[in-house]
């Protein structure tokens, strides 16, 4: 074997370890920006659950202050008063609302308890980035462990088949030398 043949061959060799090399960081840059797209729908169903929460306190407090002023209404209001039909008919009103306002508090409830469920893979990632990257780490370093191992496999191999062909040349010299 040649020098050139060998020169060639490590050329080759470097050529596809940068390209292995390119193609891992693109892969990483490629989960980075994903893991930064993850994060940020996180943020922002965590900011819409606390939208919710938010509106639901608020459903709460104005029906408790209008259970207070229908049952003040009706604590002192007089049996003669004309307006009794328009405070039974507020009354009910406030009722059905109440039961509406129970009903989307249990659905919204159910809808948030969805979302943390949804969101706790994410969470995880989120929670514990440094053993992610340390995750991700190790993985390079085993990725480039294994090519080193083929690298230097493949040296082995072509000064083995090049000791062999040494040998079998100078057996061959050995051959045509006259006794």
């Amino acid at each position: 074997m040649s020098d050139s043949y060998f020169t060639e061959y490590k050329l080759h060799t470097d050529t596809r370890f940068n390209a292995l090399t390119t193609l891992m960081n693109a892969h990483f840059e490629n989960v980075e920006g994903k893991l930064s797209a993850i994060e940020k729908q996180t943020s922002k169903t965590n900011g819409r659950v606390d939208e919710l929460e938010d509106s639901m306190t608020d459903l709460e407090k104005d029906l408790s202050e209008a259970k207070t002023w229908a049952h003040h209404i009706v604590d002192t209001r007089s049996e003669n008063c004309p307006n009794i039909k328009e405070f039974r008919r507020t009354s009910r009103e406030l009722i059905r609302l109440e039961k509406k306002i129970d009903g989307v508090k249990d659905m919204k409830a159910g809808d948030i308890e969805e979302i943390k469920d949804n969101l706790a893979e994410y969470n995880i990632i989120k929670k514990y980035p440094k053993l992610i990257v340390i995750v991700l780490g190790f993985s390079l370093l085993l990725f480039l462990s294994t090519i080193l191992a083929a690298i230097n496999t493949s040296r082995n191999f072509f000064k083995t088949k090049q000791l062999i062909e040494t040998v079998e040349n100078v057996q061959m010299d050995q051959k045509d030398v006259p006794k």
